[in-house]
């Protein structure tokens, strides 16, 4: 129900509740001879957690975009550390992305 809560922006908020707090980072990799740029979100201390390599999709969101941001935070916040990989404008996946998609797991 928190998730829900905190995806939503929904105006009780379970963040003040829980105060967990979360790191954002942006991060680069190499694949296929490439710098690839990624952001996690985690929460701080250096316990092991699960974590996930999501793709929004074929979508030119980026980064910033609000709905991004709480979703990186809201599973962050539930002990998920999640890296975000962008696949560059044109909205077609190639097999670039999805080399790019297995180094970030890797990373």
């Amino acid at each position: 129900m928190f998730l829900v809560l905190e995806i939503l922006d929904a105006p009780v908020s379970p963040r003040e509740w829980v105060g967990a707090r979360i790191v954002r980072q942006r991060v680069q990799y190499q694949s296929s001879g490439e710098t690839v740029v990624a952001e996690v979100y985690r929460r701080l201390g250096d316990r092991p957690r699960p974590a996930a390599v999501l793709s929004l999709g074929l979508t030119d969101l980026g980064f910033d975009h609000p709905n991004a941001v709480a979703l990186g935070h809201a599973l962050a916040r539930s002990g998920i550390v999640v890296m975000y990989h962008w696949s560059p404008p044109g909205f077609r996946i190639n097999v670039a992305d999805l080399e790019h998609l297995v180094a970030g797991f890797l990373f």
